[in-house]
């Protein structure tokens, strides 16, 4: 429990680090009203929203398998260029590396997803607010 609350509470700390450069780089809210505030602070969660839903996505997927094809391909390829005539003969079958990858294979650590999903609703909250006032 202890390792999921860092986790999660690392990932919460790179989401504000990225919404306060967005402010910034908006220019912060000097000189500017509710409205504007509102939608300087929607823009600023949502960005990194949308990075750690996207990066959680391609995370989760690559846990599931998917991405396994390519890194056997790369691999093969590797072995294919770099090693000996004599070695090339015994390679390792795609359905022997997949068996291999499953063994090894952890489960999908959630963190950046759901904090990337609080990040959109955070976002959400403030667009909403933005056209009320």
């Amino acid at each position: 429990m202890k390792r999921k609350l860092i986790a999660y509470s690392i990932t919460a700390g790179i989401s504000l680090m990225l919404s306060w450069l967005v402010v910034e780089i908006r220019g912060g809210f000097a000189g500017l009203d509710t409205t504007a505030i509102m939608m300087v602070l929607s823009d600023a969660f949502i960005v990194p929203g949308i990075l750690l839903v996207g990066l959680g996505a391609i995370i989760w997927v690559s846990t599931t398998g998917f991405f396994d094809i390519f890194g056997y391909g790369i691999k093969q390829a590797f072995l294919w260029i770099f090693t000996p005539i004599a070695q090339k003969t015994n390679k390792k079958t795609f359905f022997d590396y997949k068996l291999e990858k499953e063994e090894k294979r952890k489960p999908t650590p959630k963190n950046i997803l759901f904090v990337g999903l609080a990040d959109w609703i955070i976002s959400i909250v403030f667009f909403v607010l933005y056209y009320q006032l």
